[in-house]
């Protein structure tokens, strides 16, 4: 699973500067861009993952178990291929965590919720 950068441009570029000589422009364009991870996405790879037998049935949805800024925090966790222990985090605002959760700091801080809990929230 790995962390891909979307980005669009946002409006027509905007011409700052023109070279009385060569007549050449420098342009600024306006980015947008997104490193989270989209619903569609999460659904697929957890989607993958229940395909093959070898996985962990604590692969799937959790939320955090105390509010975060008022709201409770959604992410998926995924056991780590050959590690029976460790998990590799993505959330919908950054994607992929460069960090790994054990299991005991998973389940102190989240709890497993069902995917149709997710869909409805």
């Amino acid at each position: 699973m790995r962390c891909r950068l979307h980005h669009r441009t946002q409006g027509a570029p905007e011409v700052l500067h023109v070279n009385a000589w060569t007549g050449r422009k420098t342009l600024h364009h306006r980015l947008v861009m997104d490193r989270g991870m989209s619903w569609d996405a999460a659904n697929e790879r957890l989607r993958l993952e229940a395909a093959d037998t070898t996985t962990a049935p604590a692969n799937g949805f959790y939320t955090s178990r105390n509010l975060i800024y008022g709201r409770r925090m959604f992410i998926l966790a995924l056991q780590k291929e050959g590690q029976r222990r460790t998990f590799i985090i993505a959330r919908p605002n950054t994607g992929l965590s460069f960090f790994e959760m054990d299991a005991d700091e998973l389940r102190q801080k989240y709890r497993k919720v069902c995917v149709c809990v997710c869909v409805c929230v």
